[in-house]
């Protein structure tokens, strides 16, 4: 599974003390492991049901600022649970349409490769050579 945010790029939108605070479970002043890597994982995760149908995942770097963005945002919802506020839920509720979104085709994403099955633009017709044409069936 490929991580998609680091804690630094939390710590970069919501501040360093703040992070500390929601992954500091116990009250010991030190970020509990593995809290910050369950809600990123599990924030990947959702990027990747959402957009697989589209573009090859898990994505590679360069990564589009959207995605990682889209990773804090889900990660540090995820990471209040029942605590979450109503911008939070909003937030949230705005990556889900964004992502829909994508995978619908709406918005791209930057520097990442189209899947196979979406890869090209028109549908694909393959059948056998026609026993009858108008060159088989000129003379009747």
């Amino acid at each position: 599974m490929t991580a998609y945010a680091t804690q630094t790029d939390l710590e970069a939108r919501y501040g360093t003390d703040r992070v500390l605070q929601r992954l500091d479970r116990d009250g010991d002043g030190v970020a509990d492991a593995g809290v910050l890597d369950k809600a990123i994982a599990s924030a990947s995760a959702t990027v990747d049901s959402y957009i697989g149908s589209r573009y090859a995942t898990p994505l590679q770097a360069p990564l589009d600022p959207a995605i990682t963005e889209a990773v804090a945002t889900m990660a540090w919802y995820l990471l209040w649970g029942s605590d979450a506020t109503d911008p939070m839920q909003k937030d949230y509720s705005r990556v889900l349409k964004f992502l829909r979104d994508v995978s619908d085709g709406r918005a791209k994403i930057a520097h990442a490769e189209l899947s196979g099955s979406s890869a090209s633009a028109s549908p694909q017709i393959v059948a056998p050579t026609p026993i009858f044409s108008r060159e088989t069936l000129k003379d009747f």
